[in-house]
């Protein structure tokens, strides 16, 4: 939609922040490369302004500021808000942000609206994505006086950043958990994503600011880490779990080893992780004590082959799936070689 300036009607407006006066009529050149009127803002205006009577004639001790934001091709600027400061005394500092109708700021329809304007010297603001202000038109408004103001804004052409990075646990990576993208402070997330093979994630396209990233298992919150997206930058950023959830992704695996003649345990035994899934960096052997048992905690889910073996007797190996929140117990009884 086009801001245009002209049509059959005069009025006094504000465009900048300087008065002008000037009969509607169609204007031609201007910097602008098409014909410009004011006839569908004049139009809208009357619209709001007929709207408007029985405030202003109940309250004409205030005034109303009403107009249109529009961009340096004069569309109209319509996913932005505007916000309504009162001035100090010294007409240079904004010190009050006035509240129209018990709301401090108001969605632009096209054309936004003030109402209830106490009489005194205020500055309009334009609060949207990706948009700059050129300039910030200085009012003062009078009793029972009603402004009209176009406020000018720039689109500003913005490089999206990423952020990519790894789950930890410890020196482990972390498949198959949830994360999640959100913005501060708010609850729902922009997007989420699986950790894939090494634990890995990435958001792409993302608009600068500030983020948090959210680790999620089974709808448990694991950790989060805050974010910072710069134009055109990529952020790396490691999430390492807390070793208390370790429970909460992985399985338990532990046993014995014993004779399988007299069942005693065999002391000084070696268990080892012969074949384990892809990414597992954990320790590969473990040695039993006295009792002979053996504990290799919690390991990450999926297929092991496990050997268990000791000086004088034969190696025996067995394969079990670790599942989350699994406790596994592995018994092994060997046996003797026999002699030469």
């Amino acid at each position: 939609m086009r801001y245009s300036g002209g049509g059959g009607c005069r009025a006094d407006f504000v465009v900048a922040g300087c008065w002008e006066e000037r009969n509607c009529q169609a204007t031609e050149g201007a910097g602008i490369g098409a014909e410009v009127t004011l006839r569908r803002v004049a139009m809208r205006a009357a619209i709001n302004l007929f709207l408007l009577l029985p405030a202003f004639l109940i309250a004409q001790e205030k005034g109303v500021i009403f107009g249109v934001v529009v961009d340096q091709h004069d569309e109209l600027v319509l996913e932005c808000r505007v916000k309504l400061l009162k001035l100090s005394e010294t007409g240079k500092e904004a010190v009050e942000e006035v509240a129209v109708r018990g709301r401090q700021n108001i969605p632009c329809d096209g054309v936004f609206t003030f109402l209830d304007v106490p009489a005194g010297e205020y500055i309009l603001v334009v609060v949207g994505k990706h948009l700059r202000q050129l300039e910030k038109p200085k009012l003062t408004v009078k009793a029972g006086e009603f402004r009209f103001v176009a406020l000018r804004v720039k689109r500003v052409k913005v490089r999206p950043g990423a952020i990519r990075g790894v789950v930890l646990i410890g020196r482990e990576s972390v498949e198959g958990v949830a994360v999640q993208l959100m913005r501060e402070n708010e609850k729902e997330p922009l997007a989420t994503t699986t950790t894939g093979r090494r634990g890995r994630y990435e958001f792409t396209n993302l608009e600068p600011g500030r983020y948090v990233v959210v680790v999620r298992h089974k709808g448990i919150r694991l950790a989060s880490e805050d974010v910072e997206v710069k134009p055109g930058h990529t952020v790396s950023k490691s999430i390492r779990l807390p070793e208390s959830r370790l429970k909460w992704l992985r399985g338990r695996l532990y046993g014995e080893v014993r004779d399988s003649r007299t069942r005693r345990p065999i002391f000084r035994a070696r268990v080892r992780i012969e074949k384990a899934p892809k990414g597992f960096h954990g320790k590969t052997s473990v040695t039993c004590d006295s009792e002979g048992k053996f504990d290799f905690g919690y390991l990450p889910p999926g297929r092991y082959t496990i050997s268990a073996s000791a000086s004088g007797y034969r190696k025996e190996t067995k394969t079990v799936r670790i599942r989350e929140r699994g406790r596994h117990r592995l018994s092994f009884s060997l046996k003797r070689q026999k002699r030469r």
